[in-house]
């Protein structure tokens, strides 16, 4: 996430009542095109345009850049594109253009969200380049540390297209070298060429060995109020990831390969220390980047096809599918954020209060929110309500096969997949059938073909790959097993140790059978 600025950020909850819920829910769309899905209160208008630019520039990207990301993915990335500030600055605080809305429970089949302020989406490509990048990065290199993450995403940030040619490399940040400036006043943006550039001294830039070896809050500095020097420095830690990624992308011939290995080995779920010794033994990094910083920067031109993106679709969204979404962008364990999800969620219900879907996110939200007792209620009335949906069947054999409850109620596990059998459509609908013959029907080969054509939907999802992993560990296929686990921890997404952890613990199982 890249965040601007340098005030200290303070979130901001809380809505205008149920007539600002009436308000906030009306006049949405969702724009489609070939990779990309936007929901938005925009104009039709301005979504189109905002959509095939998007298109065109993702489509470039992908043609050169990052195969193990675009190669891999079969799904649209979404994204939610707020026209009014207010709403923005509630979710993400001042100063901030743009963010990643993870699920907000694991209860749910939804995806990740990049949410962005619509002025400034409409304004540039950067904010927009920047999210893809790490939505791409989170899936090839899932294990990389946050220098790689922010400084992969502002690399490419200012990639454009002229001429026909994809065009890589234009500077985000500028060093100088600045005294007696007022510290609040030596870090601004310039615009040069189309692109926002962030001009800062170059002494505060940290060595890049101790930026490498930070981890999250270290880099973000997280969990702590923050200092108007702490984000300064948080700014330089973003600017010399930067950096590092522009020379050991373009700027030093010698170090590209290395850092093609190093990716390489990330991709495939290496521990990133010994990913970077392997590849980087008895080279200086550091020096070169503090060297860079008094050359040209380089850029470098691709080709892109003539391909003209199709006409995007647009479809009008209703209230209980906007409140449902808007409720999903704040955080369900934060409890000054949960409480105005829940307000979206009552207005949802105030519109439908038989919508399955709606019984759905209830559930997962009083789970997450530690009321179990009131969660399972809700999961309850959804299967009461429609018995026959597969979404709702689908959610059921999440919540029960993992549960103390699973043989007591295997009577009903198996009308749910019963269900699922005729009428599954979705990717995460072929995976709770697959995760019901794993884990319940003690069936791992059915279990495997129902998770492979999860694949054919969504080759996106750890948790299709680490349920693969159980099924061929089952039939004793450990090879395939432990690539499959390996494959999960590459999806599993930055932020994620605790689970990379677990994933790992099974190989080492299998490994040392």
């Amino acid at each position: 996430m890249r965040r601007l600025g340098f005030l200290v950020l303070v979130l901001g909850v809380g809505c205008a009542g149920r007539g600002g819920l009436e308000a906030e829910t009306m006049g949405w769309i969702r724009v489609e095109t070939e990779d990309l899905i936007i929901r938005t209160d925009l104009s039709q208008g301005k979504a189109v345009e905002l959509a095939k630019n998007y298109q065109r520039l993702r489509t470039a990207i992908a043609e050169n850049e990052l195969p193990c990301a675009f190669e891999r993915s079969n799904v649209p990335m979404e994204f939610v594109v707020l026209k009014e500030p207010s709403d923005f600055e509630d979710l993400a605080g001042p100063h901030t253009r743009g963010f990643s809305a993870h699920p907000p429970s694991s209860r749910l089949d939804t995806k990740l969200q990049l949410v962005m302020d619509g002025r400034e989406a409409a304004r540039n490509t950067q904010l927009f380049v920047h999210e893809l990048t790490h939505g791409a990065v989170a899936i090839c290199f899932p294990g990389g540390r946050p220098w790689l993450h922010e400084g992969l995403a502002s690399f490419y940030e200012t990639a454009r297209i002229e001429s026909g040619e994809l065009v890589l490399g234009m500077p985000a940040y500028g060093f100088v070298q600045m005294t007696n400036v007022e510290p609040m006043f030596d870090i601004y943006p310039v615009h040069a060429n189309g692109a926002e550039v962030w001009i800062l001294p170059s002494r505060l830039l940290p060595d890049f060995d101790e930026l490498r070896n930070m981890d999250a809050t270290e880099f973000y500095f997280l969990g702590k109020r923050r200092s108007v020097s702490d984000l300064r420095q948080r700014t330089a830690h973003y600017a010399g990831a930067w950096l590092a990624v522009h020379i050991l992308q373009l700027g030093d011939s010698t170090l590209s390969g290395r850092f093609t290995t190093y990716l390489t080995g990330l991709a495939r779920g290496e521990n990133d220390d010994r990913a970077w010794a392997r590849s980087f033994a008895g080279v200086d990094v550091a020096s070169r980047c503090q060297n860079y910083l008094d050359v040209d920067y380089k850029m470098e031109a691709r080709p892109v096809a003539a391909a003209t993106p199709r006409q995007p679709s647009v479809h009008p969204m209703p209230q209980v599918e906007v409140a449902l979404l808007r409720s999903r962008l704040y955080s369900w364990w934060s409890e000054e954020e949960a409480a105005t999800a829940l307000e979206y969620l009552d207005f949802a219900a105030s519109k439908s209060s038989t919508s399955s879907d709606l019984m759905l996110h209830m559930a997962a939200f009083h789970l997450e929110a530690g009321r179990a007792l009131d969660g399972w209620s809700w999961l309850e009335r959804a299967v009461e309500q429609a018995p026959a949906d597969p979404q709702v069947a689908a959610t059921a054999i999440l919540w029960f096969a993992g549960s103390d409850d699973a043989t007591s109620e295997r009577a009903r596990l198996d009308a749910w997949a019963q269900t699922l059998r005729g009428s599954a459509q979705t990717a995460f609908q072929f995976v709770e059938l697959g995760e019901y013959f794993v884990r319940v029907a003690g069936d791992p080969r059915s279990g495997f073909e129902y998770l492979q054509k999860s694949l054919t939907l969504d080759a996106t999802s750890w948790r299709t790959y680490a349920l693969m992993g159980e099924a061929l560990a089952e039939v004793g296929k450990s090879e395939a097993a432990i690539q499959a686990y390996y494959t999960a921890i590459a999806l599993t997404g930055h932020g994620s140790p605790e689970l990379r952890a677990s994933l790992k613990e099974r190989i080492d199982r299998l490994e040392h059978r």
